[in-house]
């Protein structure tokens, strides 16, 4: 069965948590589609009058990382843009692959 793109909303993926923890940032979605996912909900969430607070915040940080890194980047440079602003570092010691590379 394929793998549909909102898998990647729900979990990590196998090798995504390896990939912040080594600086990695995996380039297989783009900040572009992320946000082009989050509008979507944004926009049902609105016209079904649901509230959606989660995906407001979501799209409002992913949205500020595609004006940080560029759309064309990974989306999990979000992780980043965290990282910087917190002042806090992801990184962890260990042989981290790139699991896009295998």
């Amino acid at each position: 069965m394929p793998r549909a793109s909102g898998e990647r909303v729900l979990r990590l993926e196998p090798g995504q948590d390896s990939c912040i923890f080594a600086g990695h940032y995996d380039p297989s979605f783009t900040l572009d589609l992320c946000c082009k996912d989050l509008g979507l909900i944004a926009a049902l969430s609105q016209a079904t009058q649901t509230p959606a607070p989660m995906t407001v915040q979501a799209q409002d940080r992913f949205e500020a990382t595609r004006a940080a890194f560029g759309g064309d980047q990974a989306e999990l440079l979000v992780c980043k843009l965290i990282e910087d602003a917190s002042g806090v570092d992801l990184r962890v010691q260990g042989d981290w692959p790139k699991h896009w590379e295998d």
